[in-house]
């Protein structure tokens, strides 16, 4: 009989020993300031030419007139890189990381009657960044496949009007 009484005595402070100490840490935890979470952006790439009939006519255009190919030998991925609403493209080539390890990806956008080459970085993989310059997400081109840690990070320039390499003395 004794033993019941001191297992239910002992049951019952662990109960209110564990509610105490959730309750404890539940609002230390809400008292911390948080800073909203940002994540790199995994690019999800498609067949090129399965776009829209409209924007395919327009990327064909492009890439005959400045690199003497078509949308079919290419691999698109859709991002917003200014917030916008309204997609910005990177294209890269189907072959890409068959032969070589550093692709060259092209990144556009399309207005109303052209596509603008808003960048040529040559990378292993290329990646959004989490963070900004002049309101327009960085991009992050991974060297090689096995370094996680070796990238170089692209820039909008206003007055190039495109991605640049920032410089690595700039950089946080």
């Amino acid at each position: 009989m004794k033993k019941g009484i001191i297992l239910s005595c002992i049951t019952a402070i662990a109960k209110r020993c564990y509610t105490t100490t959730a309750a404890l840490l539940t609002a230390a935890l809400l008292t911390i300031p948080t800073q909203p979470s940002h994540a790199i952006e995994e690019l999800k790439y498609t067949p090129a030419n399965v776009t829209g009939p409209s924007f395919q006519l327009q990327l064909d255009n492009f890439l005959k007139e400045n690199f003497n190919s078509n949308s079919s030998d290419y691999m698109i991925a859709n991002t917003d890189l200014n917030g916008d609403n309204l997609l910005e493209h990177i294209l890269k080539r189907n072959n890409c990381g068959q032969y070589t390890n550093i692709c060259t990806h092209l990144v556009i956008a399309k207005t109303e009657d052209k596509v603008t080459l808003l960048s040529k970085i040559n990378a292993h993989r290329l990646m959004v960044g989490d963070s900004e310059k002049y309101d327009i997400k960085n991009l992050l081109a991974f060297k090689n496949k096995t370094n996680a840690y070796n990238f170089d990070i692209y820039i909008w320039s206003p007055r190039e009007k495109m991605y640049i390499l920032e410089p690595r003395n700039k950089r946080d």
